[in-house]
């Protein structure tokens, strides 16, 4: 989980910080386990759907862990579920998109988009 060369307590230059940073490296393990092949779900129990807010902030965690190839896994799974009038959904499974209004859908799609394509172009993965 971490990036090549890295163990978990560099990042972390605190007492315990090696605690800490294993600490992190198991929660994006569980992030990670808990994907529906593109899908970021929140958990594997109460969630059957994927969440464009919960994906988005999920998503920065990743990239900071140098995981982009995860978040554009969501990104190209999520973009089909976009209406044709532009609407993103706030949520979508396999059964399609969930129609209710989140009106901050739109920028939370937009938002991991972005970062990847400046994790990748900074890193070139």
């Amino acid at each position: 989980m971490a990036p090549p060369g890295v163990s978990p307590g560099p990042w972390f230059p605190l007492p315990g910080a090696a605690d800490l940073g294993e600490t992190v490296l198991a929660q994006a393990g569980y992030i990670l386990v808990n994907r529906d092949a593109g899908a970021i779900q929140p958990g594997s129990r109460n969630y059957d759907r994927s969440w464009i807010r919960d994906g988005s902030l999920t998503s920065s965690a990743l990239l900071r862990m140098g995981r982009a190839s995860v978040v554009r896994d969501f990104i190209e799974w999520y973009a089909p579920f976009q209406y044709g009038n532009g609407k993103i959904p706030c949520c979508a499974s396999e059964r399609g998109p969930d129609p209710v209004t989140e009106n901050d859908s739109h920028g939370e799609f937009i938002w991991p988009g972005r970062r990847v394509l400046i994790a990748t172009r900074v890193t070139g993965r």
